[in-house]
């Protein structure tokens, strides 16, 4: 790979960022969408092998995880409305938490009560502006993010039924990289790594969803169940989706719990299952699956977040592993194949 090459990938890559920035409403369903087709695809074409039309195959593949998926969302609604009904007696907890803490800062400050109720009335414009602009922030990201999942389906079936076009699409465009054969088997291996990645991920998030669970219900946490399945999803963000895992269960149990052990078992309990996630669970379901350098992995989930946040860091690593499987399987950009791989030495070149 010569200067003129490197300086072509980079300017490539900027304008994949700028556009990548620019059309993220359209873009961040359509790779998810291009992902889940990969995924599926092998069940769209066990359909049409039994002689049954490629449109109708398509519509009932992509039928049928929709119906997956909002069976899930129904699931966790009804889970989470024992959790919304409660509100009212979280409010108290949380109310008595606070006036415990007011009670700690006004010994600790020696403030008296007047002079406490005069410092939250005088700062209350500048709380209650912020909470506004929160609200407004979570009621856009709650537009975008169900704009973004009706997107997918409409997507799916338009990538899985002109798969032969985008089939000699992606051939004509790499053929001046190498051969055609080397196209076919790249095609077919991103196709593997991403199904394989997807089941792995998902067996990791049911693991956790199960060990969570039985850990708060033997601590004895209110909303053990949704708490556990809400945690184990989490986890799907690196490192982020961990620590907010963890907080929800831990201001519960404040709340709830008269003794700190019982907080403190919580962390304590995250802490151990993520320890043996992270080099148990993970590593043998999914990690030989993405075969990701690790640095560049961290580097692609900030530049991911950067460009679409929450999307962005949960795409990161799968599309950081495609690129791998393509980089290998060209000429000119396999030294690049060989960076985004974490196998050292000769297996690695």
């Amino acid at each position: 790979m010569g200067l003129a090459d490197i300086s072509q990938i980079l300017f490539i890559t900027a304008v994949i960022i700028a556009i990548a920035i620019v059309a993220k409403a359209i873009l961040i369903p359509l790779v998810f969408a291009i992902i889940l087709s990969l995924v599926t695809l092998p069940f769209v074409k066990k359909l049409e092998s039994w002689r049954i039309p490629r449109i109708v195959s398509v519509i009932t593949v992509v039928f049928i995880c929709t119906v997956m998926a909002l069976g899930f969302a129904a699931f966790m609604a009804y889970e989470m409305q024992n959790f919304l009904s409660d509100i009212p007696n979280l409010k108290s907890y949380f109310s008595q938490a606070a006036d415990n803490l007011m009670q700690q800062v006004r010994e600790l400050l020696n403030m008296t009560p007047k002079e406490q109720e005069e410092l939250i009335e005088n700062n209350k414009s500048n709380i209650m502006a912020p909470a506004g602009e929160v609200f407004k922030t979570a009621l856009s990201t709650t537009y975008e993010a169900l704009f973004t999942i009706a997107l997918i389906p409409i997507y799916m079936v338009f990538l899985m039924y002109y798969r032969d076009k985008w089939k000699h699409f992606l051939v004509s465009v790499f053929e001046q990289y190498t051969k055609t054969e080397k196209v076919e088997s790249a095609v077919s291996e991103v196709m593997t790594v991403s199904r394989q990645y997807i089941k792995g991920v998902l067996l990791v998030v049911l693991i956790l969803a199960v060990l969570n669970s039985i850990g708060l219900l033997l601590l004895g946490i209110k909303y053990a169940i949704i708490i556990g399945i809400f945690s184990a999803t989490m986890n799907i963000i690196p490192y982020l989706g961990n620590v907010v895992g963890c907080a929800i269960p831990t201001a519960i149990a404040l709340a709830t719990k008269d003794s700190m052990w019982y907080p403190m078992g919580v962390v304590v309990m995250y802490v151990i299952i993520q320890v043996i996630e992270g080099n148990l669970i993970t590593p043998n379901i999914v990690g030989s699956q993405v075969n990701v350098n690790p640095f560049i992995a961290v580097i692609a989930l900030f530049v991911g977040g950067l460009i679409w946040g929450i999307a962005g860091i949960i795409l990161a690593i799968p599309v950081t592993a495609i690129l791998r499987v393509i980089f290998s399987h060209s000429r000119t950009f396999k030294p690049l194949g060989i960076l985004l791989s974490e196998e050292r030495g000769e297996k690695g070149t």
